[in-house]
């Protein structure tokens, strides 16, 4: 009930309601249909504040994401084959056979685009390709790096 009343302003402005609502005092002499509405709509404003609170990055934390990726991209080597930008374009691409993969083009991916294909990839390497195994580098590593990779994709 102390919810609802803290709450009773929010419903005031959110759902035009008349001015006599916004007195704590009045749901004592709602009926018990009207106390359950605002019961109900209470409920679903503390699940929404709550979704919204805990919905995950923010862009500040995605953009630090991605340049931590990148920066661990180009600090183990990945651009020396597949390009500061990741079009397969690096020092050494020429040489390779198969040549680097392209990060933009989705369909290219050997194991699987995802975040969790492209880290496991890192990990594991690809057997038949110069790409190898960097299972020195940790999961959060080899996930920060997948994370920028997939977002050198182009959007469908």
């Amino acid at each position: 009930a102390l919810l609802l009343v803290c709450l009773l302003p929010v419903f005031k402005s959110a759902f035009s309601l008349p001015s006599s609502v916004v007195n704590p005092f009045i749901i004592i002499t709602m009926n018990k249909e009207m106390r359950s509405v605002y019961a109900a709509m209470a409920k679903g404003v503390c699940c929404l504040a709550l979704f919204v609170a805990c919905s995950g990055s923010t862009q500040d934390e995605n953009a630090d994401s991605t340049e931590k990726g990148r920066e661990l991209y180009l600090r183990n080597g990945c651009a020396v084959c597949h390009g500061d930008e990741g079009r397969g374009d690096g020092r050494l691409a020429a040489t390779l056979k198969p040549p680097p993969r392209d990060f933009k083009e989705a369909t290219a991916y050997k194991k699987g685009a995802t975040v969790a294909a492209i880290a496991q990839t890192i990990g594991k390497g690809l057997a038949g390709t110069s790409m190898p195994a960097f299972a020195h580098l940790s999961a959060a590593d080899r996930l920060e790096i997948a994370r920028y990779i997939a977002g050198l994709q182009k959007s469908p």
